[in-house]
């Protein structure tokens, strides 16, 4: 989503975009890498290749909180990018002193959609937003709402994707069986 969501602000500033799960020696002025885990040889690659061109490596929460930033391909691969980015200023705290002078953040939103519901009066939505994976946990919050009172307002909605077939059936039973 990421990847499309940056091609169409990229295309609609009259830049030529090109998609690709690997690099395969494209000359472009800025290759843009999205999770340095899986794309640390492409910037390798590219900047053997193009050492004078610009490269983006864009690190996400699995990058840097999981085993991304002891990897010694993801380390060399931030030595070879002009610029690090990540989407919330809290990563900058797991990155290595050496990097954070090409380190940014970059705060990304969600477009507000035309049609607004009305709020719920008798009741406190919270969100989660994020696709259901393993590695982050994504039922705790439903887990900690089972240990509200009775009489809390809140509510839980989950926003996301899920591709594991196991942990969606366990989001399903769960928003089955929690009335929150």
């Amino acid at each position: 989503m990421t990847a499309l969501r940056w091609a169409g602000m990229l295309h609609g500033l009259d830049h030529s975009v090109e998609l690709s799960q690997h690099y395969g020696g494209t000359i472009c002025d800025l290759l843009v890498a999205l999770r340095a885990e899986k794309s640390a040889e492409a910037v390798l690659q590219f900047h053997k290749r193009h050492p004078s061109k610009h490269s983006f490596l864009v690190l996400n929460g699995q990058d840097i909180y999981g085993e991304g930033l002891r990897s010694a391909t993801v380390v060399d691969a931030m030595r070879a990018a002009d610029r690090l980015i990540t989407f919330q200023p809290l990563a900058a705290e797991h990155i290595p002193a050496e990097f954070q002078p090409k380190l940014r953040t970059i705060y990304q939103s969600a477009e507000r959609t035309s049609c607004q519901p009305r709020p719920d009066p008798d009741s406190f939505l919270v969100s989660v937003v994020g696709h259901l994976r393993a590695d982050k946990d994504p039922l705790r919050t439903a887990f900690a709402a089972r240990r509200l009172p009775k009489a809390s307002r809140i509510r839980v909605m989950q926003a996301g994707d899920c591709e594991a077939a196991d942990l969606l059936e366990q989001a399903r039973a769960e928003a089955m069986a929690n009335p929150r």
